[in-house]
C-alpha cells in the first residue's frame, strides 16, 4: 500500500521578470545579486548597488514574512493597493491580509527591481479590500488594541490614514503639512499632537515601530515615523473608513 504525504499548501506566487516561484507553507526563498540565491535579481547586468543577499521570503500560515537582509540598503513593501513600507536592514514586515504585495529593491541609475507576491489561497482578487498597512508587530497583540484617544487625536490620525482608506487607495500616508491643510490648523499644532501620540504608543503601549530604539527621534525627524503610526491605526481598528466623516465637520 502506497502512502503518499501530502504537500506542504502554497501560500503565495512570487513573480520576478519572467520567471515565477511557488512558496509552500513554512518555505523560504532568498533573493539578491549573488548567482546561489533563490531569486537571482540585478544579476544581467550585474548592478553592484543591489546587495548580494538582499533578502529573505518566509511562508507562514497568515502570508509571507519579508526580512531585508542587507547590511546598508533599505528595500520597500508596496500592498496592492495599500501602504508602502520602509523595509530597514534587519527589519522583518508580512504581506497579510493583502492578497497581492511588492518588494522594490532601488538600484543604480534609477534602477527598480520588482518581485511581485500573490496570494496563492486566495487568487486573484475581484474586489478592493480595505487597505492596511503592515508593520513589525503582531496586529492580534495588546499594543493593538483600540485605545481612548481625544477627538483631536483621532480626527489627526483620519487625516493621516485618510490616502490609505480612500476608494481609490494610495501608497503612503499623509504628511503634517497635508494633515494640518486638511483640519484647517499648523503643521507645528499637528506634529506636536501626533509626535506625542506615538511617543506614549511606543512608551506606555509597546507599540513597535514608532520612535528610534537607541534615543529619542529628535525634533523634526517624526516624519520618519507616519507610516508606522498610520499602519497601527488602521491595523488595531482605531481609525476605519467610518472615522474618515469627522474630517468634514
Amino acid at each position: 500500500m502506497n502512502t503518499r504525504v501530502s504537500e506542504p499548501a502554497a501560500v503565495a506566487v512570487v513573480r520576478h521578470g519572467t520567471r515565477t516561484w511557488v512558496l509552500h507553507d513554512g518555505g523560504h526563498l532568498r533573493f539578491g545579486r549573488s548567482t546561489g540565491v533563490d531569486i537571482p535579481v540585478a544579476t544581467q547586468p550585474a548592478d553592484l548597488t543591489i546587495s548580494r543577499s538582499a533578502g529573505c521570503l518566509d511562508a507562514t500560515g497568515r502570508g509571507v514574512l519579508v526580512t531585508n537582509e542587507s547590511v546598508r540598503r533599505t528595500m520597500y513593501l508596496q500592498a496592492v493597493p495599500g501602504p508602502e513600507i520602509e523595509v530597514k536592514p534587519g527589519m522583518t514586515v508580512g504581506t497579510a491580509p493583502h492578497e497581492r504585495s511588492r518588494i522594490v529593491l532601488l538600484g543604480g541609475h534609477e534602477a527598480r527591481y520588482v518581485l511581485d507576491i500573490r496570494s496563492a489561497a486566495r487568487g486573484p482578487s475581484t474586489g478592493a479590500a480595505r487597505p492596511q498597512a503592515v508593520i513589525a508587530g503582531d496586529p492580534t497583540s495588546p499594543a493593538f488594541a483600540r485605545r481612548d484617544l481625544t477627538p483631536v487625536q483621532r480626527r489627526y490620525l483620519a487625516a493621516l490614514c485618510e490616502p490609505l482608506l480612500t476608494p481609490v487607495a494610495g501608497v503612503s500616508s499623509a504628511t503634517y503639512l497635508q494633515i494640518a491643510n486638511r483640519c484647517g490648523v499648523s503643521d507645528r499644532t499637528v506634529r506636536n499632537c501626533l509626535d506625542g501620540l506615538r511617543q506614549s504608543l511606543a512608551a506606555d503601549h509597546g507599540v513597535p515601530g514608532l520612535v528610534r530604539q537607541d534615543r529619542p527621534a529628535p525634533g523634526g525627524q517624526g516624519d520618519n515615523f507616519l507610516r508606522a503610526l498610520a499602519g497601527w491605526a488602521i491595523d488595531s481598528g482605531n481609525i476605519t473608513p467610518d472615522d474618515l466623516s469627522r474630517l468634514d465637520r
